[in-house]
């Protein structure tokens, strides 16, 4: 009865937990988007709508899928002992992915940027969008461990810092597209230490394996 009562228990919490990450992260996307809709131009939300689909396409191809990758076999690798090299082959992946965008970056940056009104480059996009992915998927991995006090305290810290900045940046005059996804990018890669040092027994056997463990 002991154990039924604590189970319980803590299924309560982890629901109430998940429910309140969920709703910090819809109410702070709402009140983003709100009080950007009020002060940016409407060529400059248009902009900044574009950087979001950016963001969204770049982490649908194929981080996504690491994700997925992450939530089906966390569990089994963890029995076998080898989630440390599965650890390592997504750090690696990322960055080999990361390289990659960049090189694609440089490409768009010159001849596609230049047509987009009030875009000057689109380099604070890709920060912003490649800090995002990588704390996203750390959360994602904190959240199949079943830290669910981790993800809330990341995305309500993230969500406040964001109107912050962007409230900020409007009373200095300086709430531009660039400005703004350069400090989301700043606050995602804050968070990604965050998240790491909260962890930090996990993390800190990067790539102590040898090589032929990790491959």
């Amino acid at each position: 009865m002991k154990f039924n009562s604590l189970f319980k228990k803590l299924y309560v919490q982890e629901a109430l937990l998940t429910l309140l990450d969920k709703f910090v992260i819809l109410l702070g996307n709402f009140v983003i988007l709100q009080i950007l809709a009020e002060r940016l131009s409407k060529s400059g939300f248009g902009v900044f709508s574009l950087g979001i689909s950016i963001y969204v396409f770049i982490s649908m191809f194929p981080f996504t899928a690491i994700d997925h990758a992450v939530n089906r076999y966390y569990s089994i690798y963890q029995k076998k002992g080898i989630w440390l090299c599965a650890l390592n082959a997504i750090t690696f992946l990322f960055f080999i992915l990361a390289i990659i965008y960049c090189l694609i970056a440089l490409i768009i940056n010159g001849y596609v940027t230049p047509l987009i009104s009030g875009l000057e480059n689109i380099y604070p996009i890709l920060f912003f969008s490649l800090t995002e992915i990588y704390r996203i998927t750390l959360l994602n991995i904190e959240n199949v461990q079943r830290n669910r006090a981790i993800n809330l305290i990341s995305n309500a810290f993230v969500y406040v810092m964001r109107i912050l900045i962007i409230i900020y940046l409007f009373k200095e005059n300086l709430l531009d597209i660039t400005f703004i996804f350069w400090g989301f990018g700043l606050i995602s890669l804050t968070n990604i230490g965050f998240v790491l040092l909260s962890n930090f027994k996990d993390y800190v056997g990067l790539f102590k394996n040898s090589i032929k463990e990790n491959l």
